[in-house]
């Protein structure tokens, strides 16, 4: 059974959230089923207002490390857990506070490097050094950062060694990536993501208006 059965989510931790993205949060949540993980902790590539990165810092209490290009999305994302959490604002002041687990970082990931230094940022925290297994989530990866982010891990899976490593992806603005060449370009995704993983899965979602792509990286 996953999180979402398990426990409500509070209503508040929705805040400015449309019917649409609340689907697709929970579908995220539903599918990649943290709760089964021992020792877990994310990093989101491109977490915007961190919709869903409140839910998996405050709610289900796993260290998540928000990355995203944009100052304002971040700093918004911070007020947002300020106001869900208005008792443990000093923590949120003091980023050594043992109970704070989310980390919001601004990098424009469009390089190996600048993966790796995202890695590197997220290993060097506190509240990652237990952690067994990471999971790479990116919602809504516009056009062909779905392809880039595949290579990149690929170039720096000695980086991992010792972690499971899960990829969670919901690809977007399919018809701006030009490295997909056919007519069904999740299918093409699926494919290349084959060269990191012997199963590559498109999960079951509530709405055909978009997909989630699920790999472990073999």
């Amino acid at each position: 059974m996953s999180l979402v059965n398990k426990q409500r989510i509070p209503q508040g931790y929705f805040l400015g959230v449309n019917p649409k993205d609340r689907l697709l949060i929970n579908d995220i949540l539903e599918t990649t089923k943290l709760d089964e993980f021992q020792q877990v902790g994310v990093i989101e590539l491109g977490s915007g207002k961190g919709y869903i990165s409140r839910i998996i810092s405050s709610h289900y209490k796993i260290p998540i490390f928000c990355v995203d290009s944009i100052r304002e999305r971040l700093a918004s994302s911070m007020r947002v857990q300020q106001l869900i959490n208005d008792d443990k604002v000093l923590e949120y002041a003091n980023k050594t506070a043992g109970t704070f687990n989310m980390f919001n970082y601004q990098n424009e990931i469009q390089s190996r490097d600048d993966f790796v230094e995202i890695w590197y940022q997220a290993m060097a925290l506190r509240q990652f050094k237990e952690v067994k297994t990471v999971v790479i989530l990116g919602v809504k990866l516009c056009g062909d950062f779905f392809y880039n982010m595949v290579d990149w891990i690929a170039e720096t899976r000695a980086l991992m060694e010792g972690f499971r490593v899960e990829i969670v992806v919901v690809p977007c603005c399919l018809h701006k990536s030009i490295r997909s060449i056919n007519l069904d370009p999740v299918q093409e995704m699926v494919r290349y993501a084959h060269t990191l993983s012997d199963r590559v899965d498109v999960l079951p979602t509530t709405s055909s208006s978009y997909k989630i792509i699920r790999f472990k990286l073999s």
